[in-house]
């Protein structure tokens, strides 16, 4: 059975020329369950010209739209990542911890992402790990959007130590 574009997907039609455009890409990489790459949205779509599609997705991305992503993927501009590094932020004195990613590109402040330290799914245990502290950095499982996301420890990193820059100056006492 041959399959014609856009058969048994109704929200995907490319325009006359063959292109989606720019609302449709939007809407198919936020949807995607998985990362989304410029042969994935070209195969969704049923486009042929390549070259005419890589030139549509670097103006998106030029205006702000998309953002690049690992291993050529692409993302809507302002979301978060499946899996990053992550920086405590904020420890509550009830046991809360959230934490910021450490590389934010999009337009607003980086969102704040709750931490679970619990177990992974599919493991009975949970890690023997030592609490996270403010400043600590890890490799995090991200589900959600901005603003009510949650993210799970896959594994701690290095603290990186950060440059502080000072001066001070000896009182010299006199005698008299």
């Amino acid at each position: 059975m041959t399959r014609k574009r856009g058969q048994g997907r109704p929200d995907i039609a490319a325009s006359a020329d063959g292109l989606p455009d720019r609302e449709q890409i939007r809407r198919f990489i936020e949807t995607a369950p998985a990362t989304v790459g410029k042969r994935d949205i070209a195969k969704a779509f049923g486009v042929r010209d390549r070259g005419a599609l890589r030139a549509l997705l670097k103006d998106m991305e030029a205006d702000g739209a998309l953002q690049r992503g690992p291993a050529r993927s692409y993302g809507v501009a302002g979301s978060l990542p499946r899996v990053g590094v992550l920086k405590v932020v904020e420890v509550r004195s009830d046991g809360d911890v959230y934490a910021e990613p450490e590389q934010w590109a999009g337009p607003d402040r980086p969102p704040r992402i709750r931490v679970s330290e619990g177990p992974h799914p599919g493991q009975k245990h949970r890690p023997r790990t030592a609490a996270l502290g403010l400043g600590d950095r890890f490799m995090a499982r991200i589900d959600g959007q901005p603003g009510r996301a949650r993210a799970q420890v896959l594994k701690r990193l290095e603290r990186v130590a950060e440059l502080v820059l000072g001066s001070s100056r000896r009182k010299v006492r006199t005698s008299g």
